[in-house]
């Protein structure tokens, strides 16, 4: 997932695993090597990972992002047939926490600035008619750290994930 990336591509991103990934790679300095199935009951903030093929109750994979949470690769030798991730066991990955979806997750991004100026604001909704008397009503959430711009977005998290990439980055355009 390249680093270089413009302001219009940060704001297009919406609350999933690609965002999420973004996060924890570019903002929180997490290794993420790629997304792996892993099995609903470990699709959660700093669930581990356990590779999974399909939901038998959805029917369906949950594909998430992972990273290197605590390699074990080096204590014992690979045994021929060994699951191999990215060259890592499966036991040396978590899946990565819903930091756009969650604001538990979405919390940590901001601890992590630590005490860095940053904004929070909720607006509720306003209408107004447009220039071809639609009436026009939405409710939203702005966000801003320090060494970013200022964000609108639909929820806490989404708000808090795009202006955190817009703090990090050197943003094009």
């Amino acid at each position: 997932m390249g680093e270089g990336m413009t302001r219009d591509e940060i704001l297009a991103m919406e609350a999933g695993p690609e965002l999420a990934w973004k996060v924890a790679e570019l903002v929180m300095g997490l290794e993420v090597p790629g997304m792996l199935a892993v099995t609903p009951d470990h699709d959660s903030p700093g669930g581990y990972c356990v590779p999974y093929t399909q939901d038998p109750i959805l029917k369906r994979d949950v594909i998430r992002p992972v990273y290197v949470a605590h390699c074990a690769c080096d204590m014992d030798e690979r045994q021929p047939g060994d699951d191999d991730y990215w060259g890592h066991y499966a036991a040396c990955l978590e899946v990565v926490p819903r930091y756009p979806e969650d604001i538990g997750p979405a919390w940590e991004v901001v601890e992590y600035f630590g005490p860095a100026p940053f904004l929070l604001a909720f607006h509720p909704a306003d209408a107004w008619r447009t220039g071809g008397g639609e009436i026009y009503c939405y409710s939203h959430w702005s966000c801003w750290f320090e060494g970013g711009g200022k964000i609108d977005a639909k929820t806490a998290p989404l708000a808090i994930c795009r202006a955190a990439l817009l703090a990090v980055m050197e943003v094009e355009g």
